[in-house]
């Protein structure tokens, strides 16, 4: 997962990712360039807070609505998250923000999903995780050169659904720098210098890992995890 720093704002929903609408006014609202000639017009939207994830960190974004209008894309920018959406919204409007849940929710599963099945084949598998990506109907992780046959994949399902089982808690922790030097087991491929804080994600006694994405607050939320291609 991505790092969210304290010189990047988190949205509301990396605090809650249980939230599915707010109330927020617009700041800008900018006619944007359509991915194709032939779209439709679309505009992108500033917010002075958002619940709709930015894509980043391997996870794809919320989609939802913003007043009538449909939001089919956000993205993190250096002046903020801006929203695209099908309609033009009046900028220093108030309107109600709703997020796409169903979506969401899949992602927030997924996600945690892959923490804790990374935090595993690391652990008991030799097998740390090189790369991830969260898609429509799945999730894929690169093991890298780690020797992963069949067999082992199978023996790595079978702890990842006992943690299910096991009903850990999996909570979302903003850690300042020196309290990152006292955590013994912060799972990081290296923190960036000049670091104040970082979101880091806690699945009680299995990982903590900095991540920037939607999570679930307990393993027992991810029901199954199933293997379905080597």
């Amino acid at each position: 997962g991505c790092l969210s720093l304290s010189n990047m704002a988190l949205v509301l929903c990396q605090r809650n990712s249980y939230l599915t609408h707010i109330s927020a006014k617009v700041l800008k609202c900018i006619a944007a360039k359509p991915a194709e000639k032939s779209a439709a017009p679309v505009w992108d939207v500033l917010l002075d807070e958002t619940i709709l994830f930015p894509t980043g960190g391997g996870q794809a974004c919320d989609f939802g609505e913003i007043g009538s209008a449909k939001v089919i894309d956000v993205l993190r920018t250096k002046d903020g998250v801006f929203h695209r959406v099908t309609e033009a919204l009046a900028e220093g409007q108030e309107v109600p923000v709703k997020v796409d849940w169903l979506r969401r929710y899949d992602h927030m599963q997924q996600h945690s999903a892959q923490h804790l099945i990374s935090a595993i084949a690391d652990d008991q598998f030799a097998a740390p995780t090189t790369s991830w990506g969260l898609m429509t109907k799945n999730c894929t992780i690169d093991f890298g050169n780690a020797a992963m046959d069949m067999d082992t994949l199978l023996k790595l399902e079978d702890v990842v659904n006992l943690r299910i089982r096991e009903a850990h808690a999996e909570k979302v922790m903003e850690l300042t720098a020196s309290e990152l030097e006292a955590v013994p087991k912060l799972r990081s491929r290296g923190l960036p210098e000049g670091l104040d804080t970082a979101r880091i994600i806690n699945i009680d006694g299995v990982d903590m890992k900095p991540c920037c994405g939607t999570h679930v607050v307990n393993t027992s939320e991810l029901q199954l995890v199933k293997f379905i291609a080597l």
